[in-house]
């Protein structure tokens, strides 16, 4: 089903398109006048009244007194607290009249703006990853950093044959708490547990050898080493250039037992590195928001076998305000720093599938549903240069969270033109009106195919070209769209 979202000034024109038949078909209706609403300043005070209480009025500034707040007068280091009554006589004596007003910053740290701009307090409130086991075939995990380490198990070191992971190089710990972190260092799942499994030394470099035991042992399949914690998830963000046939093997055993395997990219454009270009593996690469929109990052591989791109560094411009995001990671000083690479995509993608397995879904429908629910990039559909597209993961959550359920068979899904994240989620039974404040928009049109109440999956090509598919809502103007069945 293809559908197209045009806006003008005057009239709204809105039509779905059926490339199939359907017993209800969708359509989206318009009020040819238009509905426009003024949005009227938040100020309301009058100004009359407002002007009585000026004590400072000049070209430069204008400064109210506003009784309900603490008042402070000041002169000559002097600080006293005084009464809005008693402003006009400190004032005659040559007092500053100070309101107690709130400061603040002006930025969150990167990893707070990434948290924020995907939603994760929104997508804790369905799933935290609970009872679920995520191997990480790693540097193994640092000890130190407190943020992470209650959700952490007891691992393995394939290099040094023994209990424990200790991690010598930070890299598998950044990935850990970008799964789990608990702290300032914000996890996608943060109730997941981590099974850190040591196959990389302290110059991140390991065998092959030692990944596939690490996979049967994720697996407990390893007849001379016993594992306690059985993995759901398996996160892998290391490669090589060359096809491990003794790893692929492993990691059909795993797919046979419902294990989900995740792998990064690489970071050499134009290349999946194995084993993420392997067919029965979530090959995960990166991407960027810039000004013009979301990119393929530049050091993400890319290529045949991609699934899906993870959304990483960006600068949103919305409402006046400016957010620089990125994903800020814990290191094994117990510290913390930026990261890039597709090493720490790969972990976002894992811990979205820990929210949709935490919430009942088989590993097969897990796998489905994060496919259909991610937004196309590039060309419609799968393409080598972002797999399924970019990974939504409230859109993916939605379709097994019982609190979702639906009781229509279609809805709309309002995402913001730029971040490509949710804005509103509404169904359609016979009539919906949806409200629109100023700003750019997508429209995604769902559908529950089964009629078991969860939603199954987005309609092929309902934004694929973003240009186009782009609904402008004017500043100081509100839209209604009405949404029909038919």
């Amino acid at each position: 089903m293809y559908s197209y979202f045009k806006l003008s000034l005057l009239a709204l024109a809105c039509a779905l398109l059926a490339a199939c038949s359907s017993v209800n078909e969708l359509e989206l209706s318009s009020y040819q006048t238009g509905i426009y609403l003024t949005i009227e300043p938040s100020n309301k005070s009058d100004q009359k009244d407002l002007t009585a209480k000026h004590i400072i009025d000049s070209q430069q500034f204008t400064y109210s007194i506003l009784p309900e707040r603490p008042l402070l007068a000041i002169k000559d280091g002097l600080l006293t607290r005084v009464e809005a009554s008693d402003a006009p006589k400190f004032v005659a004596k040559g007092y500053t009249i100070e309101n107690e007003q709130q400061v603040e910053a002006f930025a969150n740290t990167l990893s707070e703006s990434y948290a924020e701009v995907f939603q994760y307090e929104k997508l804790w409130q369905s799933s935290q990853g609970e009872g679920i086991t995520i191997a990480l075939i790693d540097s193994g995990f640092s000890p130190n950093p407190a943020d992470a380490k209650e959700a952490i198990l007891p691992g393995y070191d394939f290099i040094n044959q023994h209990e424990g992971a200790n991690d010598e190089n930070g890299h598998g710990t950044k990935v850990a708490s970008l799964i789990v972190g608990q702290g300032r260092i914000k996890g996608i799942a943060p109730k997941a547990q981590i099974l850190p499994l040591k196959v990389l030394d302290k110059n991140n470099k390991g065998s092959s050898f030692d990944v596939i035991r690490a996979l049967y042992y994720a697996a407990d399949l390893l007849p001379d080493l016993k594992n306690p914690y059985k993995a759901d998830v398996v996160n892998l963000s290391l490669g090589s250039t060359s096809y491990s046939p003794g790893m692929h093997e492993a990691i059909k055993r795993l797919n046979a037992l419902g294990i989900i395997v995740v792998a990064a990219v690489g970071n050499v454009p134009s290349q999946v590195a194995f084993p993420a270009a392997l067919p029965e593996v979530v090959a995960v690469g990166a991407a960027d928001l810039t000004p013009s929109g979301w990119h393929l990052s530049p050091y993400s591989g890319y290529g045949e076998g991609i699934t899906i791109l993870a959304p990483m560094t960006g600068i949103l411009a919305r409402k006046g305000e400016t957010k620089v995001f990125g994903p800020e990671a814990s290191t094994a000083k117990g510290d913390s720093e930026s990261v890039t690479g597709t090493s720490f995509a790969a972990p976002q993608v894992t811990g979205v599938l820990a929210l949709l397995l935490a919430k009942g879904a088989s590993a097969s429908a897990a796998l489905a549903i994060m496919e259909q629910s991610s937004s196309d990039l590039f060309t419609p559909g799968l393409d080598t240069q972002s797999g399924f597209g970019l990974l939504n993961p409230w859109a993916a959550l939605r379709s097994v969270d019982s609190k979702s359920k639906s009781t229509s068979r279609f809805a709309v899904q309002v995402l913001d033109s730029e971040s490509l994240q949710e804005i509103m989620f509404a169904e359609v039974k016979a009539e919906k009106f949806l409200s629109l404040a100023s700003g750019r928009y997508h429209l995604v049109i769902w559908e529950d195919l089964n009629q078991d109440g969860l939603w199954d999956r987005a309609h092929e090509n309902s934004f694929q070209s973003l240009p186009k598919q782009t609904i402008e809502v004017k500043e100081g103007e509100t839209l209604e769209m009405t949404i029909k069945l038919d």
